[in-house]
C-alpha cells in the first residue's frame, strides 16, 4: 500500500510542471482575447458624445400677473391663495353699476345713430325700400322707426313733387290758352285795321259818318292794349312755368343735400360713440378678473370686498400649470458651434433619486443668438432651453417638478468610440506640440 501510494506522488510530480504550462497558455489566450475584444468594442461600439450644459426648470409660459388698467370698487373675491384655477375662471368682480348703465346708453345711442346711418344711405342711393344688413343685431322697434320714418320722408318728398307738378301743369295749361287768346286778338286786330282802313276812306270820301271813323279807331286802340296786355300775360306765365320746372328739381336737390348733411353728421356720431361704447366695453370687461390659463393662485393682494383698489394696481398672480417644462440652461460660449435646436436631451436631476429616476427626454428648441453676460460672475454663456418630450412629461407623472429646480442636460451632438475618447487629449497636445 504505502509503495503504491509513493508510486502516485511521484508520478504526480513528475507531470506538474507540463499541467502549469498549459494553464498558463489558456490564461495568456484568455488575456489576449479579452483585451483584443476590448479594443475592438472600444475602436467600434458607438457612445453618446455630447455637451453637459447645467441648467434649471421652468414652466412654458411665465407667471401671469394681473392688474386692474383703471382702478375700481371690489364687489366679490371668488379665489384664496392657492386655490387651483382654470382659464377664463372668475376670480374677482369689481363693481360695474355705473359703467354697465353707460355701456348700455351708448349701446342704445349706437343702435339708433346706425339705423339712421342705414336709412340715410338709402335714401342718397335712392333706394325703393330700407333694408338693414344681415348681421344687424338691434331691437325692431328701431328698425320699424326707421322704416317708418323712411317710408314717411319718400311720400312726403313724391306729395311735394307731385303737387309743384301739378301746379307747373296747370300754368302751362294757362300758358297755351293765354298764347292762343294772343293769336287770336292779333287776327282781329288785322281785321279790324282793314276795316279802318276802308272806313277811312270812304270817310274821306264823305260816305261815312266820322262818328263811326272815331268808333272804329277806338276799337282799334282798345285792341291794342288787349294785345299787349296778353302779350305780358303769355311772357308771365312762359317765366311762371319755367320756375315750376325748375323748382320741381329744386324740390329733389334740396332733399339730396339735406340727406347728405345729415350723413355727414351722422357717419361722424356713429363713429364717436363706436370709439366711447368700445371704450366702455372695455372698462366693463375689465370689471372681470378672470384667469388667462389654467394654474394656481399666489400673491393675492386683494382681501376686502367694498375695498377700492388703485390704477394698474397689482391683484394677483396665476402660476401656470407645467403643460409643458423646459430646462433652461448656460452653454459655454466655445462649445455653442455644437449647439441648434433639434438636438436631443437627456434630463438628470440631482434632486431626485438616481436609482430610480430615469433620464427624461428632451428637445432643444432654442438657442440665444448672441452670448449673454452674467452679472454676478462677468462669465459668457449662450442660453440653451430644452422642451420636455411627452414621452418624458409621462415618466415625470410621480415627480413633483418646481420651477426653479436644478437639472443636468446632456446635450447630445453625435457618437463616438471610446479609443476617440481615449486618444483625442492625446491627439490634440501632438497636434499642439507639432506646431511649436
Amino acid at each position: 500500500m504505502t509503495a503504491v501510494t509513493g508510486a502516485m506522488e511521484s508520478l504526480s510530480v513528475a507531470n506538474l510542471p507540463q499541467d502549469a504550462g498549459r494553464f498558463v497558455g489558456a490564461g495568456i489566450w484568455v488575456i489576449a482575447v479579452g483585451f483584443l475584444g476590448f479594443i475592438t468594442w472600444a475602436a467600434l461600439a458607438p457612445l453618446d458624445q455630447g455637451i453637459p450644459v447645467p441648467g434649471t426648470m421652468m414652466i412654458e409660459g411665465q407667471r401671469k400677473t394681473l392688474h386692474h388698467p383703471t382702478g375700481a370698487q371690489v364687489e366679490r373675491i371668488l379665489v384664496s391663495e392657492g386655490d387651483a384655477v382654470t382659464a377664463g375662471q372668475l376670480l374677482i368682480q369689481m363693481n360695474d353699476t355705473q359703467i354697465r348703465s353707460q355701456a348700455e346708453s351708448l349701446r342704445l345711442q349706437l343702435e339708433s345713430a346706425t339705423a339712421q346711418l342705414a336709412r340715410l344711405r338709402a335714401e342718397r342711393n335712392q333706394a325703393s325700400e330700407l333694408v338693414f344688413p344681415a348681421d344687424w343685431n338691434g331691437s325692431d322697434d328701431v328698425i320699424q322707426n326707421q322704416r317708418a320714418l323712411f317710408s314717411a320722408r319718400r311720400v312726403a318728398l313724391a306729395n311735394t313733387q307731385a303737387v309743384q307738378k301739378e301746379t307747373t301743369a296747370a300754368l302751362a295749361q294757362q300758358l297755351i290758352a293765354a298764347q292762343e287768346s294772343l293769336s287770336g286778338k292779333k287776327r282781329q286786330r288785322q281785321v279790324l285795321a282793314e276795316q279802318l282802313e276802308g272806313i277811312r276812306k270812304l270817310s274821306e270820301k264823305g260816305h261815312v259818318p266820322r262818328n263811326q271813323l272815331l268808333e272804329m279807331e277806338r276799337l282799334s286802340a282798345q285792341l291794342d292794349v288787349a294785345v299787349v296786355e296778353e302779350v305780358g300775360r303769355v311772357g308771365q306765365l312762359q317765366r311762371q312755368v319755367q320756375e315750376g320746372h325748375l323748382r320741381q328739381q329744386a324740390i329733389g336737390d334740396e332733399f339730396m343735400r339735406d340727406v347728405y348733411s345729415q350723413l355727414s353728421d351722422t357717419e361722424l356720431r356713429v363713429q364717436g360713440l363706436t370709439e366711447l361704447y368700445q371704450a366702455a366695453r372695455y372698462e366693463l370687461d375689465n370689471a372681470r378678473i378672470v384667469a388667462p390659463v389654467d394654474g394656481v393662485v399666489t400673491g393675492l393682494a386683494v382681501f376686502t370686498e367694498g375695498g377700492f383698489v388703485a390704477r394698474e394696481a397689482q391683484l394677483l398672480d396665476i402660476v401656470p400649470r407645467p403643460q409643458h417644462l423646459l430646462a433652461d440652461g448656460r452653454a459655454p460660449v466655445h462649445l455653442v458651434d455644437s449647439l441648434s435646436p433639434g438636438l436631443v436631451v437627456n434630463l438628470m436631476f440631482s434632486a431626485f433619486n438616481q436609482a430610480i429616476t430615469p433620464q427624461i427626454p428632451a428637445e432643444v428648441i432654442t438657442v440665444s443668438a448672441d452670448s449673454l453676460m452674467d452679472n454676478r460672475t462677468g462669465i459668457p454663456y449662450y442660453r440653451v432651453q430644452a422642451r420636455v418630450t411627452p414621452e418624458g412629461m409621462k415618466k415625470l407623472a410621480q415627480h413633483q417638478i418646481r420651477p426653479g429646480m436644478p437639472v443636468e442636460m446632456f446635450v447630445k451632438t453625435g457618437e463616438r468610440s471610446l479609443l476617440s475618447y481615449l486618444f483625442k487629449p492625446l491627439r490634440d497636445r501632438t497636434r499642439t506640440a507639432m506646431g511649436e
